[in-house]
C-alpha cells in the first residue's frame, strides 16, 4: 500500500510538472505573438540554433548573432553573424537571447555586423 502511495506521489508530481511546462510555453508564446518587442528586440544579441546537417560533430550547436531587424506582422527577425547577414528570417521563438550579462555586441564582436 505504501509503495503504491508513493508511486500515484510521484505520477501527480510529474503531471504537475509537464502541466506549469506546457502552461510557460503557452504563456511565452502568448507574449511573443502578442508584445514581441519585449522577447527579441533590434541588437539583441541572440543563439540561431544550426540543423544537424549543417555542422560537424566538433561544431557548437549554434550561432551567435545580432538582431538588424524585426518584423512585428510575422514575428520574424533578420539576425547577422560576424561574416554577414544571414539568409533566412528567423521566427521569435527559434532564437534564443543571450543572457543580461551576455548581450552585448562589442563582447562578441558583432559591431560591424550590426
Amino acid at each position: 500500500q505504501l509503495r503504491s502511495n508513493v508511486q500515484y506521489s510521484a505520477d501527480l508530481s510529474k503531471k504537475a510538472a509537464a502541466n506549469m511546462t506546457k502552461k510557460a510555453l503557452a504563456v511565452r508564446g502568448y507574449i511573443l505573438k502578442k508584445f514581441p518587442e519585449l522577447v527579441i528586440k533590434t541588437g539583441d544579441v541572440v543563439l540561431v540554433p544550426l540543423d544537424d546537417v549543417d555542422r560537424m560533430k566538433v561544431d557548437g550547436g549554434n550561432l551567435i548573432g545580432v538582431v538588424v531587424s524585426t518584423n512585428k506582422l510575422n514575428s520574424t527577425c533578420q539576425v547577422a553573424v560576424k561574416h554577414g547577414l544571414l539568409h533566412r528570417a528567423y521566427v521569435y521563438h527559434a532564437v534564443k537571447p543571450m543572457p543580461e550579462a551576455s548581450n552585448n555586441v562589442d563582447l562578441h564582436d558583432l559591431r560591424d555586423a550590426y
